[in-house]
C-alpha cells in the first residue's frame, strides 16, 4: 500500500508541476499573440527559465520583449506573475 500512495504522490507532484508549466507558457504565449503589446513591445529572444516552488523546480520558457521608444528591455511575464521582482535585464 505504501508504494501505491508513494506513486500517487509522485504522479500528483508531477501533475502540478506541468500545471505550473504550461500557464506560465500560455500566459508567456498570450503576450507575445497581444496586439496591444506589439503596439509597444517587441521580442527580442526566448530564454528558458527554472522556477523553484514547494513542489519542485519548474522548466519554462519566457520571453524577454523591448519597449519599442524607451528600449528598455522586460521579462513582461514575470511582472504581471510577479515571479521576479527584478524587471530590468541589461542587454
Amino acid at each position: 500500500m505504501a508504494s501505491f500512495v508513494y506513486g500517487i504522490h509522485d504522479e500528483v507532484i508531477a501533475l502540478g508541476l506541468d500545471l505550473i508549466k504550461e500557464t506560465l507558457e500560455n500566459c508567456n504565449q498570450m503576450l507575445r499573440d497581444s496586439a496591444k503589446m506589439k503596439q509597444s513591445w517587441e521580442v527580442v529572444r526566448t530564454d528558458g527559465k527554472k522556477l523553484t516552488t514547494c513542489l519542485g523546480t519548474v522548466c519554462f520558457e519566457k520571453t524577454l520583449f523591448r519597449n519599442k521608444q524607451t528600449r528598455e528591455s522586460a521579462y513582461l511575464l514575470d511582472r504581471i506573475t510577479g515571479i521576479c521582482k527584478a524587471t530590468h535585464w541589461p542587454e
